[in-house]
């Protein structure tokens, strides 16, 4: 029987009929598994991140400054082209991620508690462990930009009402009102200098 509220037992289906646990053993290496896999997941994710940094910055100082490059020499020579190694193998990362978050989540839609908090403890320790370092990679800013301040320095906080509203509200015409007002407060705060 599949659940469709959580529940708190050793008897539990992941993924797929073979795997089931009926004893607290199976179950106890079931939860750390998830834990593992989820672990896994951020450290991927680490990994992608950091070949695409490192493949970005290489490709900026290796390739000669724009005004000597011909108008096409870049993308036929292959540096930073569309089918260099390093983006072919981002995008086996991010596949490979892909697939192994859409499983992590069909892990947690079997509702069973243990699996769930497994699972999130897993990506806060891999995250913790992998990722948390991620302020040290930055983006360039090209110069004549500058950072625009909106709502208080936080640009997002406009997009964070969207979702707080229609969460809750059940109304459609109060979630079409402030998605309007808080897309106009957005422009126009974007629009001051």
């Amino acid at each position: 029987m599949m659940h469709m509220t959580f529940y708190w037992s050793k008897d539990v289906t992941i993924l797929i009929d073979s795997w089931r646990t009926t004893s607290w053993t199976s179950y106890s290496l079931t939860l750390i598994a998830c834990l593992i896999v989820s672990a896994f997941y951020q450290y991927l994710e680490d990994l992608r991140v950091r070949l695409k940094t490192a493949s970005s910055s290489a490709a900026k100082t290796s390739s000669p400054a724009p005004i000597q490059t011909p108008l096409l020499g870049a993308k036929l020579d292959g540096a930073g082209g569309r089918f260099s190694a390093a983006r072919l193998g981002g995008a086996v990362l991010f596949g490979v991620n892909a697939a192994i978050g859409y499983l992590l989540m069909l892990a947690v839609m079997s509702f069973n508690g243990g699996v769930f908090v497994a699972i999130v403890v897993g990506l806060a320790i891999g995250y913790l462990a992998f990722r948390s370092g991620d302020d040290d990679v930055a983006a360039t800013v090209p110069e004549g930009r500058r950072k625009r301040k909106v709502f208080g320095g936080n640009p997002a906080i406009g997009y964070l009402l969207v979702p707080v509203t229609v969460a809750f509200s059940g109304r459609g015409e109060l979630v079409a009102v402030v998605l309007a007002l808080t897309g106009w407060i957005s422009a126009w705060c974007l629009g001051r200098k």
